[in-house]
C-alpha cells in the first residue's frame, strides 16, 4: 500500500509545526467563582486576579531555576508545565506543586481558591505560540472536572506510576525538612476514607494549608487569621456552601496539628467557624459525596 500523503495547509503563513510530543508534568487549574466575578462586574476583583496570577507566574519560574516551565492562561483556568524525568528526589513535581501551592496560598489570603488537577505524560506546551496538545493535558483536565470536587489541587495516579513511588514514600521525599525551610510547611498530603475530609477518593493534593501557619511562625503576624476570615464570611454568605465547609475542615485540621498558634482575634475566629460547622453538622447530618458537586 503506498504512504498516505501527510495532510497539510495550503496558506504557508506560519512556520509548520512538528507535533514532538515529550514527557512534561501539567497541572491544570481552575479559579473558582471567576465566572460569577466577571458576570456579576466584580472590576476589582477581577483586575486584581488577572494581574496576580501572571506577576506569581514570572516571580516563581525564577525562583525555581526552570526556563522550561510553560504557562498558559485561558479566562478562568491557568496551565502550567515543566519537562518531567522520573528520577528519585521528584525534583520536577517538587517544583510544580511549590508553584501551585504558593499560587493557591496568595489566593486563598486574598479570598479566591483553585481547584485543579497534575497530570504527567505526552504533551506538547509552548506558550509562546499558545499551544496545548497532548495527552497529559487531557488527563489534568479531568481529573480537574471530574474528581477534585472541592478546592484542592490533586496529583493523579499516573503520576505515583511515573515515579514508581508510593504516597508514604512521595511524602518522606517531598515534606522533608528543605521542604518546611523554603516552602513552609508540608508540600502533600492525602485524606484516607476514615478521615472527615474524604470526599469520595484518597487523592494525593497539593497541602497549602499548612503553609499559612509555617509564615505565620516565620514573623508574617495575623496571616492564619486573615485565611480564617475569608472563610468565615463566605460560610457566613451561604454561598457554594458545601466546597467551604470542607475548606474551613481542611484549614482547621492544618492548625490543630501544628499545635502552637497564638493569635486571640484568630482564635476567636477559629472558634465562630467550629460553631458555624456545628450548627450545620446538627441541622442536616453528614455531608453526602454528592453534596460536593457544586461548580
Amino acid at each position: 500500500m503506498a504512504d498516505i500523503p501527510r495532510k497539510k495547509d495550503n496558506y504557508g503563513l506560519i512556520k509548520p509545526f512538528d507535533l514532538a510530543y515529550e514527557d512534561r508534568l501539567v497541572a491544570f487549574l481552575d479559579l473558582l467563582g471567576f465566572s460569577k466575578m466577571v458576570l456579576d462586574r466584580q472590576d476589582d476583583d477581577v483586575e486584581f486576579v488577572i494581574n496576580l496570577i501572571p506577576d506569581m507566574m514570572k516571580t516563581h519560574q525564577g525562583n525555581v531555576l526552570r526556563d522550561d516551565l510553560q504557562v498558559t492562561t485561558i479566562s478562568d483556568s491557568i496551565i502550567l508545565s515543566v519537562k518531567a524525568e522520573p528520577d528519585e528526589i521528584l525534583k520536577d513535581l517538587f517544583n510544580v506543586c511549590v508553584i501551585v501551592g504558593r499560587l493557591q496560598h496568595e489566593l486563598a489570603l486574598n479570598g479566591y481558591y483553585m481547584r485543579g488537577g497534575i497530570s504527567v505524560g505526552k504533551m506538547v506546551h509552548d506558550s509562546k505560540r499558545n499551544l496545548i496538545v497532548g495527552p497529559a493535558y487531557i488527563q489534568a483536565y479531568l481529573l480537574e472536572s471530574k474528581k477534585c470536587i472541592v478546592p484542592r489541587v490533586i496529583i493523579g495516579e499516573e503520576v505515583v506510576e511515573f515515579y514508581g513511588k508510593d504516597f508514604d514514600q512521595m511524602k518522606e521525599i517531598l515534606n522533608n525538612e528543605f521542604t518546611h525551610f523554603y516552602y513552609q510547611g508540608n508540600l502533600i498530603n492525602r485524606h484516607p476514607n476514615n478521615n472527615p475530609l474524604w470526599v469520595g477518593n484518597s487523592e494525593i493534593f497539593v497541602d497549602f494549608a499548612s503553609t499559612f501557619i509555617g509564615r505565620e511562625r516565620s514573623g508574617f503576624r495575623g496571616i492564619v487569621r486573615r485565611f480564617l476570615q475569608h472563610i468565615e464570611k463566605a460560610l457566613n454568605d451561604g454561598v457554594a456552601v458545601e466546597k467551604y465547609e470542607w475548606l474551613a475542615r481542611y484549614a482547621m485540621e492544618a492548625i490543630d496539628s501544628a499545635g502552637d498558634w497564638n493569635d486571640d482575634e484568630g482564635r476567636a475566629c477559629y472558634d465562630r467557624i467550629r460553631a458555624i460547622l456545628a450548627r450545620t453538622l446538627n441541622s442536616s447530618g453528614s455531608p453526602s459525596d454528592d453534596a460536593f458537586g457544586i461548580c
